[in-house]
């Protein structure tokens, strides 16, 4: 298990809300362990397993989570998984963003959500640099929303038609994630502006969904590989 500030563009970053319940935890940790190359894991959130309450856990990561009762058991289980697998820790330190996003990274940090604005710092740094993130609830939205940035969302058909795009190659991951979709402990997919420079998000939404929101992806798309500067931009697709 080591802290990093790089991952590859097609591992996911797992937000907590998804990591705290047990039987999303019962479908991925198999793939954590064997295929640790798939996901990533906040640095800040794994070390809070180890020092936080998990009262305090499931209170500030997993509010409303259906089924989800806070426990000591389950941090620990998740904990173990996590340091016996080698899967990836994101750190926000050290990460360069642009003149567009270094000001949400700052308001993230200097909220007064302890001990979560750690947590959701390294996601928007993840998010910006290397993109994808799958959760379970709105707030890791709403918070990044919050410190100013740009959200466009969608719906869940477009959740399941980006996750066919962009994730072609990562069959194991995709399994998955897949499995984790259908039975509701993931239902958000957010990504950054690095899915949008590759292509792929902007092909998916521009061409499956059409309309206005589909040109509108698809002229950002058009302005981030023109190297157009553009405000801090997430996209969103789920429930």
């Amino acid at each position: 298990m080591s802290t990093t500030t790089g991952a590859p563009l097609e591992r996911f970053m797992l937000d907590p809300s998804v990591l705290l319940q047990e039987r999303a935890l019962d479908l991925f940790e198999k793939d954590l362990v064997t295929h640790p190359e798939s996901f990533v894991v906040s640095s800040s959130f794994a070390s809070l397993l180890d020092t936080a309450k998990p009262e305090s856990l499931f209170s500030h990561f997993a509010p409303g989570v259906a089924g989800v009762v806070p426990s000591s058991k389950v941090t620990a289980r998740l904990s173990n998984v996590i340091r016996r697998s080698g899967i990836g820790l994101f750190s926000h330190e050290g990460v360069e963003l642009s003149n567009y996003n270094a000001p949400v990274l700052s308001n993230i940090l200097d909220s007064k959500d302890e001990p979560a604005r750690y947590v959701y710092a390294d996601e928007f740094a993840y998010l910006q640099s290397h993109s994808g993130l799958l959760s379970a609830i709105r707030h890791p939205i709403e918070i990044v929303r919050g410190a100013g940035a740009a959200i466009l969302e969608y719906g869940q058909r477009a959740l399941n038609e980006v996750l066919r795009v962009v994730m072609t190659e990562q069959q194991i991951a995709r399994h998955s994630v897949e499995r984790a979709i259908a039975i509701g402990a993931v239902k958000w997919l957010v990504l950054g502006a690095g899915i949008f420079v590759a292509g792929a998000f902007g092909w998916a939404i521009g061409t499956f969904l059409g309309g206005p929101l589909g040109a509108g992806a698809g002229a950002l798309t058009t302005g981030l590989l023109a190297g157009k500067a553009l405000p801090a931009m997430l996209l969103a697709a789920g429930a």
